[in-house]
């Protein structure tokens, strides 16, 4: 290949190279509008991602992200048929529930967590989840009754819902449900249930205490500075509310200090549907479905028709009431129109990461080596170094307590010789009324000795020979294998 061809292939890559970056960054961008939606239909159940990061006015893109339904179909031992809900909840059998699965929240990372609950019979809630990562359907715990709308908390990897409050007349009031799940299994680590709130709509400083509240069906949405926002189905007796409760992050993590008193606060409020109808549009997102996309803005819908809109978080205004293609959308499949019965939030808050706690560990004690006072040609013997030793006072007066030091055959080598090495000392004491004899330890053993060292033993040989005559004045000659000290030399036996 001459350089001409090589010069044309190297610009061909490179451009190549180029345009799948620009593609990707395109790509990037585009996803900052999605939010993911769980299908109302009673013979299919998929997850879509939602796509509306060219706006409300133009046509969006739906993304399968899973198909519960050919999941189970093709793997019918192994999947967890827990996590549908069905019509006939005594049997199992017959045709899905529509609004179930719900309660549609996103982990923030690769887990799509939801609920499933029958509309007859079995009407326990079913907490399931879908892992992007493996591609796998996992029921992680029972929860009780019906949950209609929930949320994640990325940071502190709790779900989160509010219950089906009783009507006014019964005492409803405000329930709140936290479950810290373990983010390596899924599974339900903990429960909490507060049912105390600040009502700060009127007053900033009102204390705290039960919320009266008949929350209905409704949704709720958690951004990553703690604010909940929520609504309220107006069916059935239910509060037709725009509101927010704020989780305050900043006087500790969510649900985990049960003494923190959360405020709720009105941001709008619809009169209430007539019981026999179902929930009507008012320009508000009362009654709707919410989750934030990854721009941060708070998209709702209506399941009923199916409308899209963002909402202005500071009044619950939406574009429900405007020009469709314009102030909201809808989405059809073949010119059915398509509705959902639950959305998720896409936002990926950022995670602190925590500091392990340190796991003490026992540290085994070694056994301490049995030593023995012997002499430096004893077996195995370690001797201390002449450098070893204190160095002398500079104090020659006498004392009622003379203490007598002799240093013998000095050789400065390691501080430690092991062996029949020599450089070693030894110190002796003797009493000021008696010539006796005193045992001295110039260096140890593992085993007895045969002989115990006393006051004297100088060297490797069996006449190494030193002084402790008491009284006599201190030779200061440290060279040599003898130490006089007046006339008396005591031998080593």
């Amino acid at each position: 290949m001459d350089n001409g061809k090589r010069r044309a292939m190297a610009s061909c890559l490179l451009l190549l190279c180029v345009l799948h970056a620009l593609v990707r960054s395109t790509q990037a961008l585009s996803n900052v509008g999605i939010v993911y939606a769980i299908e109302r239909d009673n013979m299919q159940k998929n997850i879509f991602a939602l796509d509306f990061s060219v706006g409300v006015g133009m046509e969006q893109s739906t993304t399968l992200v899973a198909n519960m339904t050919q999941a189970a179909a093709e793997d019918p031992d192994g999947f967890p048929m827990d996590c549908f809900g069905y019509e006939n909840g005594v049997t199992r059998t017959g045709p899905l529930y529509e609004f179930s699965p719900n309660g549609l929240a996103y982990d923030g990372d690769s887990r799509l967590y939801f609920v499933a609950f029958d509309q007859y019979g079995m009407t326990t809630s079913r907490l399931c989840f879908y892992s992007i990562a493996t591609d796998t359907f996992e029921f992680a715990a029972n929860l009780g009754e019906p949950v209609v709308g929930a949320a994640f908390d990325s940071k502190t990897y709790q779900y989160v819902w509010i219950d089906q409050g009783e009507q006014q007349n019964m005492g409803g009031i405000m329930v709140l449900q936290f479950a810290r799940l373990d983010r390596t299994t899924g599974q339900i680590m903990e429960r909490e249930t507060t049912t105390m709130f600040r009502n700060v709509t009127t007053n900033p400083n009102a204390p705290a205490a039960e919320l009266p509240f008949t929350f209905r069906g409704g949704d709720m949405a958690i951004d990553c500075n703690g604010m909940l926002y929520g609504s309220s189905v107006g069916t059935g007796g239910g509060f037709k509310y725009f509101f927010t409760i704020d989780l305050n992050y900043d006087a500790g993590d969510l649900g985990e200090t049960p003494e923190i008193v959360y405020a709720y606060r009105l941001i709008h409020a619809d009169v209430p549907d007539d019981p026999s109808q179902v929930s009507t549009l008012t320009g508000f997102a009362t009654a709707d479905q919410l989750a934030f996309d990854m721009d941060g803005r708070l998209i709702s819908q209506d399941s009923e028709q199916g409308v899209f809109s963002v909402v202005d978080i500071a009044t619950g205004a939406n574009g429900e009431l405007g020009v469709e293609g314009e102030d909201y959308i809808r989405l059809y499949e073949m010119g059915m129109l398509r509705t959902f019965a639950d959305l998720a939030s896409s936002l990926s808050c950022e995670v602190p990461t925590p500091t392990p706690t340190p796991t003490p560990t026992s540290t085994s004690m070694p056994t301490p080596t049995p030593e023995y006072c012997c002499s430096p040609d004893d077996e195995g013997a370690v001797c201390k170094t002449a450098s070893d030793m204190p160095e002398e006072s500079s104090d020659n007066s006498d004392s009622d307590y003379e203490t007598m030091r002799m240093i013998t055959s000095m050789r400065s080598q390691s501080k430690h010789s092991r062996g029949r090495g020599r450089g070693h000392y030894c110190r002796c004491s003797s009493s000021s009324d008696s010539d006796e004899e005193v045992p001295c330890c110039p260096c140890t053993c593992p085993t007895p000795p045969p002989t115990a060292p006393v006051c004297g033993n100088v060297g490797s040989d069996g006449s190494a020979k030193g002084s402790g005559k008491r009284g006599g004045k201190r030779n200061d000659n440290r060279s040599g294998s003898k130490s006089k000290s007046g006339g008396r030399v005591v031998k080593r036996k």
